[in-house]
C-alpha cells in the first residue's frame, strides 16, 4: 500500500493490493475520506458474512485432512475425505466434501469437525450444512450433524435439552438417510439445527429444524438444545458414521454455517433459494488517511464513522459474467448499523451467464448523510429469484466512498 499526497487538491492516492478477481487496483479519496476497492464473498447470495464459519466456510481443495485452518480434524481416515469441484445445492460449481466408506468397521466413514468459536450464550444459534446421500441400503451407517458445548479452559461441558436433560455429546439428529428411510437419494437437503440462549423457558421444539428440500418441502426431526450458561465456544460437525459397507459409499456435505439468531440472519428460504440479501465484503488494507473513518479485518464488511458529522456517500459493485443467458433484477442499497437502508438505491438488470455469473454495475449517486461517532455503513445486494435456482456470483470490482464535509 502506498500513499502520494497531492497537496494543491487536498487529496491522497491508494494503492489497494486486493483479491485477483479485482479490475480496478488503484483508488482515490479526499483528506479525512475513505474509499475501499474489493470482492464479494463466493455466493453473495445468501450472504456469507453473517455466518460465523466466514471466511472459512468454503472448503479447500484437497483429500485427507486440509493442512491448516478450521477444517483440520477430519472423522474417518484420510482416505475417506475428498474435497472436489462438483455440482452444488444451486446448480453451480462449488468445493463440495466428500466422504468416502473405505473401510468395513463401524466408525468414522468421512466429514469433519470444524475449529471452536466463540459464542454467546445468552443467544440463539442456527447450525446448518447441505448434504447429499450418494446410495441407500439397510448397513450404510448414520449421518450426524451437531454442536458442542465448550467452557472455560477448553473443557466440554456439553448442553441441555429443551427439558434440562444434559447431553455431553449432543447431536441434532443421527439419521439413516434424508428425510426418510430409501427416499431423497443423491439429491440435496438442506440439515438445519438450533441451539437456544440458556435462560430460555419452554419445551417446544424450533419448527424449522430437519431437513428441507431443495423445492422447500420439509421433513421436521431431530432435538433442540440450549446453551449451559458455562458454554463460551461452539463447533459444528457433520459426517458418516457406522457404515459397514467399505464400498466407497460417498455422503456430500457443502455450505456449512452458523448463523446467529436475531432477526438479520437469511431465511430458511433465502438459504435454499439464495435469494434475499448479500452483504459486500471488503478487501482489508493498512490504515485509512485522515482519522474520521476506518475500516480493517475485524469488520470487513462496514466502515465505520469515527467523527460524527456530514459526509458524502456513493458506492458502485461490479460483476463480471463468463457467458450471458438471461436476466433478472437486482438493487444496491446503502444499510445504517446493520438494520436500516438509506439513501438512493442502485437499480439494473444483471444477466446471468450459464455458470451462474453476472454481468452489471450497479451505482448509488452520490448524496449527503448525517452520521453519529459510532455508526457504521454497508453496501447490500438485492436479487431477485432467478429461474434455474443458481446462485453463484463472481465479482467484477466494487467501491465504497465517504468523506466528511461538515
Amino acid at each position: 500500500m502506498s500513499f502520494t499526497r497531492r497537496d494543491s487538491l487536498n487529496w491522497a492516492e491508494l494503492s489497494v493490493t486486493a483479491s485477483s478477481q479485482l479490475d480496478e487496483t488503484g483508488v482515490r479519496y479526499p483528506s479525512a475520506g475513505l474509499s475501499i476497492a474489493s470482492s464479494v464473498a463466493q455466493n453473495i447470495n445468501p450472504p456469507a458474512s453473517s455466518n460465523l464459519l466466514y471466511p472459512e466456510q468454503v472448503f479447500p481443495v484437497g483429500s485427507g485432512a486440509p493442512a491448516s485452518g478450521i477444517w483440520t480434524d477430519i472423522v474417518g481416515a484420510a482416505n475417506e475425505q475428498e474435497r472436489v469441484v462438483k455440482t452444488t445445492p444451486y446448480n453451480t460449481q462449488g468445493v463440495v466434501w466428500e466422504g468416502i466408506d473405505q473401510d468395513a468397521a463401524n466408525d468414522g466413514d468421512g466429514g469433519v469437525q470444524s475449529a471452536y468459536f466463540n459464542v454467546d450464550n445468552t443467544k440463539a444459534y442456527r447450525f446448518s450444512v447441505w448434504i447429499r446421500k450418494r446410495f441407500y441400503d439397510a448397513d450404510d451407517g448414520l449421518l450426524h450433524l451437531g454442536p458442542v458445548g465448550q467452557g472455560a479452559a477448553g473443557i466440554n461441558v456439553g448442553l441441555f435439552d429443551l427439558a434440562g436433560t444434559s447431553f455431553s455429546n449432543p447431536y441434532f439428529d443421527r439419521t439413516h438417510t434424508p428425510p426418510s428411510s430409501g427416499t431423497g437419494q443423491d439429491d440435496w437437503y438442506l440439515w438445519v439445527g438450533f441451539v437456544y440462549a440458556h435462560d430460555h423457558v419452554g419445551a417446544v421444539e424450533d419448527p424449522d429444524r430437519g431437513f428441507w428440500s431443495r423445492a422447500g418441502t420439509q421433513t421436521t426431526s431431530g432435538t433442540t438444545y440450549k446453551w449451559k450458561n458455562t458454554v463460551f465456544k461452539t463447533r459444528t460437525r457433520f459426517f458418516q458414521f457406522y457404515n459397514a459397507n467399505g464400498t466407497g459409499q460417498k455422503t456430500d456435505f457443502f455450505g456449512p454455517r452458523i448463523d446467529l439468531v436475531d432477526g438479520s440472519e437469511p431465511t430458511i428460504s433465502e438459504l435454499i433459494t439464495g435469494t434475499g440479501s448479500a452483504i459486500v465484503t471488503w478487501d482489508t488494507h493498512e490504515a485509512e488517511w485522515g482519522s474520521d473513518l476506518s475500516h480493517g479485518p475485524a469488520d470487513p464488511d462496514r466502515v465505520t464513522v469515527l467523527t460524527a458529522g456530514t459526509y458524502e456517500v456513493s458506492a458502485s459493485v461490479a460483476f463480471d459474467s463468463q457467458s450471458g443467458a438471461y436476466g433478472y433484477n437486482a438493487t444496491a442499497r446503502l444499510r445504517l448499523n446493520g438494520t436500516t437502508d438509506f439513501g438512493p438505491e442502485g437499480k439494473g438488470s444483471l444477466a446471468l451467464g450459464a455458470l451462474g455469473h453476472d454481468d452489471s454495475t450497479l451505482h448509488i449517486q452520490t448524496f449527503p448523510k448525517t452520521f453519529a461517532a459510532g455508526d457504521y455503513v454497508s453496501l447490500k445486494i438485492d436479487r431477485e429469484a432467478d429461474p434455474t435456482g443458481v446462485i453463484d456470483t463472481t465479482p467484477g470490482a466494487s467501491s465504497l466512498y465517504l468523506r466528511r464535509i461538515v
